[in-house]
């Protein structure tokens, strides 16, 4: 049996709740709604909206997949048109050094690409896993320009969320990268994950325990041991794009492309897919990476 549809789509209350929000903020609500179909933020077609005590419940189609998705918008918008349930006061902890013994191994591959491009690395095994997202970052060689999460696998299918996605969550996370620690699901060879980065492109990497060692005097970590192939350029969007980067830095466009493929290379500013060297990778200290996202001096 078919659930049955309103009359009206918008509850009397909903709409006079809906009304006093500015449209800019409007847009930016339905801009940024989760659909776990698309598992990422995108566009809605809203179709109904609902009070149900003090909060707008906004429900609609995902104009990416059609998938059905539900945004809640809580009183006290400030302006930005309401903020997550339950969120309004979320505070992060600031990452810090901890000590360590031991140190974990992973490789980091991302999906798509051909020939593969990967990394691996040596991280202190008391990171919590924003330590780590800073880790890949660097290593692979993305700005930090997008929201990132994290799909863990095995019993516990939980997905882990970015502090700055805060905001644009409408429901309560399994947890945040700067609160939990990675020796809470990586504990033994070949446990894995899934670290998603910019959920526009899709960049999903692999990442893939390789090894739990004892941490080794005088070494500095993390450490990147090797890898192969540089990372796509950054908002080159996905890996189709990718291969359009590939063809106009290698030669291989085609005679009719020459503008476009020309525009493209001036924009590439001389990347070339093939170069690596892990021993060029810098990485930056967690704390400040945290500091300089959220633009505050704590």
């Amino acid at each position: 049996m078919g659930t049955l549809k309103p009359k009206n789509p918008f509850t009397p209350a909903a709409a006079k709740r809906w009304g006093q929000i500015p449209g800019e903020a409007q847009d930016k609500i339905l801009a940024n709604v989760w659909c776990s179909a698309c598992a990422r933020s995108g566009h809605v077609e809203l179709e109904t909206a609902e009070m149900e005590r003090d909060s707008l419940i906004l429900r609609g189609t995902c104009r990416v997949c059609g998938g059905k998705v539900c945004r809640v918008v809580e009183p006290e918008s400030e302006g930005d048109g309401g903020r997550i349930t339950g969120y309004e006061d979320v505070s992060f902890t600031i990452p810090r050094k901890r000590p360590f013994k031991t140190v974990f191994q992973f490789k980091i591959a991302l999906i798509g690409p051909e020939p593969v491009i990967w990394r691996r690395i040596q991280v202190p095994g008391s990171y919590t896993f924003y330590d780590l997202h800073v880790a890949i970052q660097n290593a692979m060689g993305w700005t930090d320009s997008h929201l990132h999460a994290y799909e863990m696998r095995g019993k516990r299918k939980v997905r882990i969320e970015s502090p700055y996605a805060v905001e644009d969550l409408h429901y309560k996370p399994y947890g945040f990268t700067t609160e939990i620690m990675l020796a809470e699901f990586f504990k033994k060879e070949h446990d894995s994950a899934i670290y998603e980065y910019d959920f526009g492109d899709g960049w999903r990497h692999e990442v893939v325990l390789e090894d739990i060692q004892l941490k080794k005097a005088g070494m500095k970590y993390p450490v990147c041991l090797d890898g192969r192939r540089a990372c796509p350029p950054e908002d080159c969007g996905g890996t189709g794009g990718y291969a359009d980067c590939v063809t106009a830095a290698t030669g291989k466009a085609i005679p009719e492309e020459g503008d476009e493929m020309r525009n493209l290379l001036t924009w590439l500013d001389g990347w070339n897919p093939e170069t690596f060297d892990p021993k060029a990778v810098v990485f930056e200290i967690p704390a400040r990476r945290f500091r300089a996202s959220f633009e505050e001096d704590i």
